[in-house]
């Protein structure tokens, strides 16, 4: 028997899945472009956290030179935002063998990057 939606599900999905919510957020373009760059275009399944912030830093200089005060916070707030409970774009994970916080996607990020790359 094939599957059936059910409406209130996919409702519920279209407002709180992180996959969704990413595609969908005002700054989406911004995000999906990044982070394919940093993980997916590099291969990469980790960064180190300062590789990850320099990077980004570059990245929201590059696009506020073009489009000035588009994107005004700091690097760093835009990971704390993106690590959050609410959003689980990326995890910061600290591995036993190392001081230095590594970040990696989540598998919501995964997900939607892999939709994105299949369209």
């Amino acid at each position: 028997m094939p599957f059936r939606m059910d409406m209130d599900q996919l409702a519920w999905d279209l407002q709180n899945e992180p996959s969704i919510k990413l595609i969908k957020a005002e700054s989406g373009a911004f995000i999906l472009s990044f982070l394919h760059q940093q993980f997916k275009y590099a291969q990469r399944v980790s960064i180190p956290l300062p590789e990850f912030l320099e990077q980004l830093e570059g990245y929201l200089t590059h696009l506020n030179e073009h489009d000035p005060g588009r994107y005004p916070r700091s690097a760093q707030g835009y990971i704390t935002e993106w690590a959050n409970e609410e959003h689980r774009y990326i995890r910061i994970a600290l591995h036993s063998n190392s001081d230095i916080p590594d970040i990696e996607l989540t598998s919501d990020a995964e997900r939607t990057l892999g939709w994105l790359e299949d369209m």
